[in-house]
């Protein structure tokens, strides 16, 4: 580093999870870029209208600086969407089109309350990534999750008119939220959140849960929020995603459920819950296990309801490994509780919190083997739930 003296750099040690140093990084940060505006206004602007940056930027200077957080999520992301509702196509693609992309962001000094105000009462003229990304993140942080959807969801419908795409809006507030509940912001302001997820600048990431049939040659994904056909949604509530604005990333994070089993039943069941990851797979076969039992061609029927709610992304070993673990999970604890909250909290079955818990029983070459058909496990066997 030493030998560095074309960038400003700069070693803070930090601690996501907790927070510590952060808001000594953004400062230091927030320092550098003001600099940068103010003696490469000129040159920034007109390569940014040409789509491309030159590598002493402030994004590439935080690179220099080991701001691992920036680093990991700028360098990661690939070229600014082409879809419909972006209106950041005039950047170059590739890292440097991206560090442009975030950089104007950063330099950028509207207004956010007069922002929302205009979402709310229909004015909202551009309705590109940046704004929706923001307009996400101030109601979610308002509203919590479940108002902020339907705010959300109204106003961008009076905007859109018939443009509205329900599915992509759906995917850019659930990983928002997921962003926002995952990262302390020490700074408190879209900016600091920006800083601290620089993925989501990146508008192209949504394939990389969706493919362009599955999002854009769908009709049923405009009208209503399909299921991701390359992968699932991260989830909140599965093993890796543990709370950092509580610091306990030993303990299973705290299960919160915006509606009653019979309602998320009733949604799963039309490929429509509120979110998809590993908890709303356990969430799903609890209850249908409930519904259907597991004797006199239960287990069959939980197969069937499961793969026509994944689709594409089932996975027979992995189902079968999961109702046995319910079931094993439930006997242990007597089959007592009544909803599934009580029932994923109890000491007996928090380890179904860790979607790595297959891999104790399966290799990943067994996992592979076993996508269209049944594979025993090949490292240990699944707990016997006739001897529980």
């Amino acid at each position: 580093l030493l030998k560095i003296r074309n960038r400003t750099w700069h070693i803070q040690g930090t601690c996501a999870p907790v927070g510590d140093g952060l808001r000594e990084s953004l400062d230091w940060l927030s320092k550098i870029v003001k600099v940068k505006k103010q003696s490469r206004m000129e040159s920034v602007a007109s390569a940014f209208a040409a789509g491309k940056v030159a590598a002493g930027s402030a994004v590439a200077s935080a690179v220099s600086a080991g701001s691992t957080a920036i680093v990991s999520g700028a360098r990661s992301v690939v070229a600014p969407s082409e879809d419909k509702q972006s209106a950041d196509k005039s950047v170059g693609r590739g890292s440097e089109g991206m560090e442009a992309l975030m950089l104007s962001w950063l330099e950028d000094v509207d207004d956010e309350e007069a922002t929302l105000q205009q979402f709310i009462d229909g004015k909202l003229k551009q309705w590109g990534h940046k704004n929706r990304l923001l307009v996400s993140w101030l109601l979610v942080r308002r509203n919590g999750r479940k108002e902020a959807i339907r705010l959300l969801f109204d106003g961008a419908r009076g905007i859109l008119g018939d443009s509205f795409h329900e599915t992509t809006l759906y995917f850019w507030v659930h990983m928002v939220h997921y962003a926002s509940e995952l990262t302390t912001n020490p700074l408190g302001s879209f900016k600091g959140f920006l800083l601290l997820n620089p993925q989501l600048v990146n508008s192209d990431l949504l394939l990389e849960y969706y493919t362009q049939e599955a999002i854009w040659q769908n009709p049923d994904a405009q009208a209503q929020v399909v299921m991701p056909d390359k992968k699932p949604l991260p989830s909140l509530l599965g093993g890796a995603a543990v709370s950092a604005k509580n610091g306990t990333s030993d303990q299973p994070p705290e299960v919160v459920h915006e509606l009653c089993d019979e309602e998320f039943l009733e949604l799963f069941s039309q490929r429509k819950p509120p979110s998809w990851g590993h908890e709303t797979k356990l969430r799903a076969i609890w209850l249908l296990l409930r519904l259907e039992g597991r004797r006199q061609g239960g287990t069959s029927r939980v197969f069937k309801k499961l793969q026509q709610a994944e689709a594409g992304m089932h996975h027979i070993t992995e189902s079968y490994f999961w109702i046995q673990m319910v079931s094993y999970g439930g006997a242990s604890m007597g089959d007592t509780a009544e909803c599934f909250a009580e029932f994923i909290r109890h000491d007996s079955c928090k380890q179904l919190l860790d979607p790595g818990l297959i891999l104790k029983h399966y290799s990943d070459g067994g996992l592979a083997e076993g996508v269209a058909e049944f594979r025993l496990p090949d490292i240990k066997p699944m707990p016997n739930v006739v001897a529980k």
